[in-house]
Formats: C-alpha cells, structure tokens, sequence
C-alpha cells in the first residue's frame, strides 16, 4: 500500500514538474523574443497566469510527501526480522 503510494505521488510529481518545465520554456520564449527582463512585470505577469509559483509549490507538497512515505516504507522494510 505505501509502496503504491510512493508511486503514485512520484507520477504526479513528475507530470506538474514536467508541466512546469513547458510553462518555463513558454515564459524563456517570451523573455527571448521580446528580449524582456527575466524580472520584468510583463515576464512576472505571463509566469502568473501560467501559474508558475502553484505548481511549485504543487510539486514541492509532492515531493514532502513522497519522501514521508518513502521513510515509512524504508521503516517498515526493516522491522521484518532477518
């Protein structure tokens, strides 16, 4: 059950991060075709409606999770005796 867990948020974690990465070559093009700031209002407004910072902190929540059920599995892989 933890194992499948595990999986299952490593899949989801990887589809936002892969998500993201298509929003950061979108906001990169914007910045290279109009040769805008990486900082600039217009390149901070495309980043938010593509919603850069939730999927961030999307895959970061991910992530926790994922390493909190990894260690439950990990312990409970080493409670079976040898």
């Amino acid at each position: 059950m933890i194992a499948r867990q595990e999986r299952d948020l490593e899949q989801q974690r990887s589809s936002l991060q892969a998500e993201g990465h298509l929003v950061g070559r979108q906001v990169g093009e914007l910045i290279r075709i109009r040769r805008s700031a990486p900082n600039s209002p217009e390149v901070q407004a495309a980043c938010a409606n593509q919603g850069c910072n939730r999927l961030k902190q999307q895959v970061g929540v991910l992530w926790k999770k994922r390493r909190r059920a990894s260690t439950r599995l990990r312990d409970q892989l080493l409670a079976f005796p040898i």
